[in-house]
C-alpha cells in the first residue's frame, strides 16, 4: 500500500467552485503533476505551463528558456524536482496557457497510505475550462473516470447496467455493503478502486463461467485470479496492482462465503486465497491478510470455530506466566467467559477472526460494546481489562496474534469499568436484561421472557430519559407522558423492522429507539413531525455512536423504520423519502474527508517518511 500526498487543486476565477482532490505518489515530479492535472481537468496539453511555489522566486517548467533566465524568476526543469517539499512549505500555483492564463491553486491536505494505483481522483466539483476560449466556461468537460489500470478514478459507486456487480456478482456486492465490510475497505481504498478491482474479477470470471457467483467453483476462481495476475504483470506497477487486487477480492470472497451467497464455505475460500498467495510470493508477501493462519491453527469457518479456537488458547493461557501474574480472586469460569465473549463479539460485530484482531476492534468491543450490552457486576468490570490484557499479552508472546493489543485492551477495560458505573450508558436491551434478572425471570423460558418484555415496554417505567435530554433550552415544554408514548411506539416499530430484516440483534432496536428518543428530546418532534434538517443532524449523531462497520447497516435500519411508519400512519410517501434522504445525508457526513495540513504537520510527515 503506497504512501500518498492528498492534494487539492482548485481552478481559480470560475463562476462556481471547480476543484479536484487527488492522491499522488510522494515522489511525484512537477512534470508528472502537470500530466495528472491535465487529465483531471480534461485539458488537451497543447499550451505552455509553469509551476510557481508561493513566496519563492523560481518556476518549474518543461524546458528551460535561456532568454527568460536573465529577466524572470529562476527556472528549473520540472522533470528533475519532486513536488512534496514545496507543498510542505505552502501552496503552489500551476499556470496553464500563458495566453488565457488558467491558474490552479495546489495545496497539501494530508499524507496517508493510499491503496490501489496512484494517481487517483478522490473527489471533485465543477466543470473544466474551455480550451482556447478566453476563459469561457465549458459545461461539457468533466473529471476523467476510466476503470483501467493507472487511470484517475471517479469516487462513487455509479455502476453501469452491465456491470458484474449488478449481474453475476450482485448478491456478493450487496453482502459487502450490508455487513459493513465495505466500510473497512473504504478506510484503505477509494470507491472507484473497489469497483474497478471487483469488476476486474467479474470480467475474469466471465471467461471461466457465465453462472452467478452462488455457482462459482474454487478452481474457476483460482483460474480467474491467476489470469488477472498475468494481465497485471504486463504493467510497470503490476506487483502493487496485484497485491491490492488480492486484498480487496479476499475481503469480498470471505464476506460472500460468510453470508452464504457463495457456494464455497469459509474454509475453502481460505485455502484458495492461501494458495494464491503462495503462488505469487514476490507480489503478495507484503500483504498481512486476515485469512492467513499458522500451520497449527485450523481455518475459521464460522462462530463455532472461533469459540473452539479461543477455548484452546484460553486453556494454554491458564498455564502461562501472564495468568499467574493476574490479581488473585478471578475465577477460572470468569476468564473463560471473558475470552469467549470478547472473541464472539469481535467476530460477529467487527468481522475479525482472532488472528486478525485490531486496536479499533478492541476499543469498539471492550470500551463500548461491553458497557452498553453485556451484563456484568462492577467487580467483573474491574476484572475485565486486566484479564483480557493478560490474555492478549500471552497470545502475542506465543505468536498466536500479530499485534500487541495488551495496552489498548487495558485502557479500554479501564474506560469500560468507569462508564459502567453510570446506568445511562446502558442500552435498552441491557436495561431489560437487568430488570429480568431482578424479577427472577428464567432466560430459557421463552414464554416468560416475551411476556416480561411486553409488560416492561408497556409500563410507564419503561422510559427513563437520559438526564441530558432534560437540559435542553425547551426542557420546560418536554412532557414525560408524550416521550414515553413516543418511546414505546418506537420499540414496537423497531421490533417490526427487526422482523422484516430478519435481524434480531438488539443493536437494531437500540439504534431506532435512540433516534426516536433523541428527536423528541432535542427538537420536541415525534416521528410524524420530523423535519429533514433535524433528522439529518440527529441521524449523524446516532450513527456516529455505532462502530464504523455498522453505520451503513444503521442507516438501513432507520430508513426501513420510516418505511414501516409510512405504511401504518398518515405520513406521506414524499415526506418519507425526504427523511430517508436526510438520514443518508447524515451517514455520508461520517465518511473520510480531506483536511488541510499546517506547514509544521506537513514537514513532520515528510521527515518521518524520509527516515
Amino acid at each position: 500500500m503506497p504512501q500518498a500526498l492528498i492534494i487539492n487543486v482548485t481552478l481559480k476565477d470560475q463562476p462556481q467552485p471547480t476543484w479536484r482532490r487527488l492522491a499522488i505518489a510522494t515522489d511525484t515530479t512537477y512534470a508528472q503533476l502537470h500530466e495528472i492535472i491535465q487529465l483531471a481537468f480534461d485539458w488537451t496539453n497543447s499550451h505552455l505551463w509553469a509551476f510557481s511555489p508561493a513566496g519563492q522566486a523560481r518556476q518549474y517548467v518543461a524546458e528551460l528558456d535561456p532568454d527568460w533566465q536573465a529577466q524572470g524568476p529562476k527556472q528549473l526543469r520540472a522533470a528533475d524536482h519532486a513536488v512534496d517539499a514545496d507543498l510542505a512549505e505552502g501552496s503552489v500555483d500551476y499556470e496553464y496557457d500563458f495566453g488565457d492564463s488558467w491558474h490552479h491553486e495546489i495545496t497539501l491536505e494530508d499524507m496517508r497510505w493510499e491503496s490501489w494505483l496512484l494517481p487517483t481522483c478522490l473527489d471533485g466539483a465543477g466543470d473544466g475550462g474551455l480550451e482556447d476560449g478566453g476563459h469561457a466556461f465549458d459545461k461539457g468537460a468533466t473529471v476523467i473516470a476510466l476503470n483501467g489500470w493507472g487511470n484517475l478514478q471517479k469516487p462513487n459507486f455509479d455502476l453501469s447496467a452491465d456491470s458484474p456487480l449488478k449481474t453475476t456478482m450482485a448478491t456478493g456486492w450487496e453482502a459487502l455493503q450490508t455487513t459493513g465490510a465495505l466500510d473497512d475497505l473504504l478506510s484503505d481504498y477509494t470507491a472507484g478502486s473497489i469497483t474497478a478491482i471487483l469488476e476486474t474479477l467479474g470480467a475474469a470470471m466471465q471467461h471461466q463461467t457465465a453462472a452467478p457467483m452462488d455457482q462459482w467453483q474454487a478452481k474457476q476462481i483460482d483460474a480467474a485470479m491467476r489470469a488477472v495476475h498475468e494481465q497485471a504483470s504486463a504493467h510497470p506497477q503490476g506487483e502493487h496492482q496485484y497485491a491490492f487486487f488480492v486484498e480487496v477480492v479476499a475481503t469480498f470472497l470471505l464476506c460472500a462465503a460468510d453470508q452464504k451467497v457463495l457456494a464455497l464455505d469459509m474454509n475453502t475460500v481460505t485455502k484458495l486465497l492461501t494458495g494464491i498467495k503462495a503462488a505469487y510470493p514476490k507480489e503478495l508477501d507484503v500483504l498481512e491478510m486476515g485469512f492467513e493462519h499458522p500451520d497449527d491453527v485450523p481455518a475459521i469457518a464460522n462462530e463455532d470455530d472461533v469459540r473452539a479456537l479461543v477455548k484452546g488458547w484460553t486453556d494454554d493461557f491458564l498455564k502461562s506466566n501472564e495468568y499467574q501474574l493476574l490479581p488473585a480472586g478471578v475465577p477460572v469460569k470468569t476468564v473463560y467467559d471473558f475470552t469467549r465473549m470478547f472473541a464472539e463479539v469481535m467476530y460477529e460485530r467487527m468481522a475479525q477472526i482472532p488472528q486478525a484482531w485490531t486496536v479499533e476492534g478492541v476499543w469498539e468491543v471492550v470500551g463500548r460494546y461491553f458497557v452498553t450490552n453485556v451484563i456484568l457486576s462492577q467487580q467483573e468490570f474491574q476484572q475485565l481489562g486486566p484479564v483480557l490484557s493478560a490474555f492478549c499479552k500471552y497470545l502475542y508472546r506465543a505468536q498466536r496474534i500479530d499485534e500487541d493489543l495488551a495496552e489498548d485492551v487495558a485502557d479500554a477495560g479501564a474506560q469500560a469499568a468507569l462508564l459502567a458505573q453510570d446506568e445511562t450508558n446502558f442500552g435498552p436491551a441491557k436495561k431489560i436484561g437487568i430488570a429480568m434478572s431482578k424479577a427472577n425471570i428464567d432466560p430459557q423460558d421463552k414464554a416468560a421472557v416475551h411476556q416480561f418484555v411486553d409488560d416492561y415496554n408497556r409500563g410507564e417505567s419503561a422510559y427513563q430519559p437520559s438526564q441530558d435530554y432534560l437540559d435542553w433550552p425547551h426542557a420546560e415544554k418536554w412532557q414525560r407522558g408524550v416521550a414515553t408514548r413516543v418511546h414505546k411506539a418506537a420499540v414496537d416499530n423497531a421490533q417490526a423492522v427487526a422482523d422484516e430484516l430478519n435481524d434480531q440483534d438488539h443493536v437494531v432496536l437500540d439504534t431506532i429507539v435512540a433516534m426516536v428518543d433523541r428527536m423528541y428530546a432535542a427538537h420536541l418532534q415525534s416521528p410524524q413531525k420530523w423535519q429533514a434538517d433535524t433528522t439529518e443532524a440527529v441521524a449523524k449523531r446516532v450513527l456516529q455512536s455505532l462502530p464504523s462497520t455498522q453505520r451503513d447497516a444503521g442507516a438501513t435500519w432507520l430508513t426501513t423504520y420510516l418505511t414501516q411508519l409510512q405504511a401504518h400512519s398518515s405520513m406521506s410517501k414524499k415526506k418519507m423519502r425526504e427523511l430517508q434522504a436526510a438520514i443518508q445525508a447524515g451517514r455520508a457526513q461520517l465518511g473520510t474527508s480531506g483536511r488541510k495540513l499546517s506547514k509544521k504537520q506537513a514537514k513532520r510527515l515528510l521527515k518521518k517518511r524520509r527516515k
